[in-house]
């Protein structure tokens, strides 16, 4: 059995408001700043108070100065040092404000790239409307994984499903089939059941259904059963719950 993992309180709210406090009063874009000032923080980091206070920061250089900050604290008492967690913090923050090189070279230089990540690239582009864009990270991420990109995958059909191009999501989903190199899993399978039933292809929704080589989970179920439901077919939304 796995070890538990050390229950840590939420950060102090006034901690939290406090370091905020003084991330408001520097200048990110000064290249002469100092981070001393944060020092006297030093010994309360954790990756909670982190998260929190990247979190907290409307401007996504604050949060990342912080960030940089708390990577190599002086001194640092606690021999802090960022999860994963901390990096999907900073991640998020920088592309909900576009800023995707800045975030790709923080990654590149620090965490590293990985299909976790880039799946989250893929979304926030797919949020900005840029299919082009969300596409060309998915194909490197391909590249570089080697295929063994399920996050990857499955955030690509999402952005695609949400913008009506079943024939493009169906392509991808296909390919992830077809390649096995990673198994598709529920929400990948949800996911193409979804871009058909929003199409009214529900025919193509039930073979997927089907096919599917995982459990259907509740989402799943509901959206199968609502799509033969709108069609007016409620023998076959019977038959869904009864096979």
């Amino acid at each position: 059995m796995a070890a538990a993992k050390p229950w840590r309180a939420p950060p102090n709210p006034s901690l939290v408001n406090s370091i905020t406090s003084l991330l408001q009063t520097l200048n990110p874009h000064n290249s002469n700043i100092i981070s001393q000032p944060l020092n006297q923080f030093a010994s309360h980091l954790n990756p909670n108070l982190v998260i929190q206070v990247i979190k907290s920061q409307k401007n996504p250089f604050h949060a990342l100065f912080f960030f940089n900050w708390a990577s190599n604290p002086q001194p640092n008492p606690n021999n802090y040092f960022h999860t994963r967690s901390c990096y999907v913090a900073i991640t998020d923050i920088l592309l909900s404000h576009s800023l995707f090189s800045m975030a790709f070279s923080l990654l590149h230089h620090s965490y590293g790239v990985s299909d976790f990540i880039i799946a989250r690239f893929i979304k926030a582009l797919g949020d900005r409307g840029d299919i082009r864009g969300a596409i060309h990270w998915f194909h490197y991420v391909k590249s570089f994984e080697r295929g063994r990109c399920l996050s990857s995958y499955n955030s690509i059909l999402g952005v695609l499903v949400r913008e009506n191009r079943v024939d493009l999501t169906k392509a991808f989903y296909d390919q992830l089939v077809k390649e096995g190199v990673v198994i598709p899993d529920v929400y990948s399978y949800t996911t193409m059941i979804r871009g058909f039933c929003k199409m009214g292809m529900v025919v193509h929704a039930r073979k997927v259904f089907d096919e599917m080589k995982c459990d259907p989970n509740l989402v799943t179920y509901n959206t199968v059963i609502n799509a033969f439901c709108k069609k007016g077919d409620m023998e076959s939304a019977k038959r869904i719950l009864l096979d």
